[in-house]
């Protein structure tokens, strides 16, 4: 699923409306973890944050990483999608206070991966948004990923190649509820379908 591979760079934005400021450093780095950034000014006085991402998609592997100033809504919080064996996403944003103080490395929390008791549909086709029934089969879901997403869209990953995908798998919640905005560097060009529910018990 170039799926879920993130927001076309996902776009953190600082928080507006306060009349005080931090500095943050700013950078993207695509399929690299070595992000050198400039400084910039935040409104708001919300901090500054670092955002770290792997995504896998058939034999490809992607990690990037992402500085800017924060977005309390993203703070601390671990997206985790698995499409076996074709596409994993993980994505972490840690958030820290005082100027220019993300220079934090790449980092992404070690899922776990126990078998939590639930299942979903998996099933991964390209060049269709329409449903993907072909290779449906049912596959046991592991650690915070409790829900199934069934999804189909036109999605641009980080070497800037488009495609229809269609995709089920297991997901966090997390994950099924921010869906694009806490990606980096992977546009959803056009959304068909993205759909959320409870795992089955396995």
């Amino acid at each position: 699923m170039n799926v879920f591979s993130t927001a076309i760079l996902i776009v953190f934005c600082s928080l507006l409306g306060s009349a005080f400021s931090d500095t943050c450093l700013e950078c993207l780095a695509i399929n690299s973890t070595v992000c050198e950034g400039t400084e910039v000014e935040c409104l708001g006085n919300a901090g500054c944050m670092t955002a770290s991402q792997i995504y896998k998609h058939g034999d490809k592997n992607y990690k990037s990483l992402y500085r800017s100033c924060a977005n309390t809504t993203f703070c601390g919080n671990f997206a985790s999608m698995t499409q076996d064996p074709n596409v994993t996403i993980r994505t972490y944003v840690s958030c820290c206070e005082g100027d220019n103080c993300n220079t934090n490395p790449f980092y992404i929390p070690t899922e776990n991966s126990t078998l939590n008791g639930l299942k979903c549909p998996s099933a991964y086709c390209e060049d269709t948004t329409g449903p993907c029934d072909g290779d449906l089969k049912m596959m046991e879901c592991r650690g915070s990923e409790t829900q199934c997403i069934n999804y189909g869209g036109h999605v641009q990953d980080p070497n800037k190649y488009q495609n229809d995908y269609s995709v089920q798998s297991c997901i966090n919640p997390l994950g099924c509820r921010l869906n694009f905005k806490c990606l980096i560097a992977v546009e959803e060009i056009k959304n068909v379908r993205l759909e959320c529910s409870e795992g089955v018990k396995a």
